[in-house]
């Protein structure tokens, strides 16, 4: 079984007007999270894929209780991550793939588009934005957040519409490097069967993507 990222979990009550937007604020909630979840993830040993920057990438949605460590051990892994190394070439619409998110817990990231510092390794606000994005995938949140409320978007339960700028948006903004309100009400909505989190199903098998995170060079 596979889906589509932008017919994943919102596939519920489609609409094209704005009622009004949520800021890109950093999301603070009036209250610690009820319960945490640990994340076990294993990274591919590979100079542009940083370990620990990983971790606080994870750590991006501490706001819902999530935290991670890294796991030697692929086997174990409930998220696992890999370099594809290949040029880095503009898609149709000009932009870059930066990572990519597939439905059986994988994710790899595109090293030759990612900003590199003069070392030769990742820059480490674009890897741990980038990580974040790719973890709230992984979380069940399966449909990017439209940047703008004139594409199609979806409503939350609350009434309020699900676009704006997040973290889940579709194309990296080095402005919006953390949780955002509309990444909180992303994560109410999220596909809980299709989570690494307690109560989802095993990974879906397959390579084909699920959901494409690009950028522009």
């Amino acid at each position: 079984m596979t889906r589509l990222c932008l017919m994943a979990a919102f596939a519920a009550a489609m609409t094209a007007g704005c009622a009004g937007q949520i800021d890109g604020s950093p999301y603070v909630p009036d209250e610690p999270p009820s319960e945490e979840h640990m994340v076990r993830v294993w990274i591919q040993e590979h100079p542009r894929l940083l370990h620990n920057v990983a971790v606080l990438g994870c750590d991006i949605w501490y706001p819902e209780g999530i935290r991670c460590t890294i796991t030697a051990d692929e086997r174990y892994a409930d998220v696992r991550v890999y370099a594809h190394d290949t040029p880095c070439m503009p898609r149709d619409d000009g932009t870059y793939t930066l990572a990519t998110a597939f439905g059986d817990h994988t994710v790899v990231f595109e090293t030759q588009c990612m900003a590199m510092r003069p070392d030769g390794t990742a820059e480490p606000n674009m890897f741990r934005t980038v990580m974040g994005h790719e973890m709230g995938h992984q979380l069940g949140v399966w449909a990017h957040v439209p940047e703008s409320c004139d594409e199609p978007h979806v409503t939350h339960p609350t009434g309020g519409p699900l676009c704006g700028q997040a973290l889940m948006n579709p194309m990296f903004d080095s402005n919006i490097s953390f949780m955002t309100a509309l990444d909180h009400l992303a994560f109410e909505m999220r596909d809980r069967d299709a989570s690494v989190l307690p109560g989802g199903r095993p990974g879906i098998s397959g390579g084909t993507p699920l959901c494409v995170f690009t950028g522009r060079l």
